[in-house]
């Protein structure tokens, strides 16, 4: 019983920082990434030439991103919007 309740708070966990990992990018990161594709926003994350390669460099491209457009996120937020972008676009 112990076991089944743990294996669902972890899924409840991980699908609502995804969900908030999502509002952000979308409340945040669409228009200006549309403005850099002069389309769809996401195709930033399905291109060729994608600057993140792990990770790492994942996050540290959302710290980059979040920092020029002044969102002012907290390192949860940041982490959330990075946990999105992997568990939808990247899956390292």
């Amino acid at each position: 019983m112990k076991q089944a309740l743990l294996i669902f708070l972890l899924i409840t966990s991980h699908t609502i920082l995804a969900n908030d990992g999502k509002t952000l990018h979308e409340s945040h990161c669409v228009e200006c990434h549309s403005r850099m594709t002069g389309g769809d926003g996401h195709v930033i994350y399905t291109r060729d030439d994608r600057i993140a390669k792990n990770m790492s460099e994942l996050q540290a491209r959302v710290v980059y991103c979040a920092q020029g457009s002044n969102t002012n996120w907290s390192k949860s937020e940041i982490n959330n919007v990075t946990h999105y972008l992997n568990e939808q676009y990247y899956h390292y």
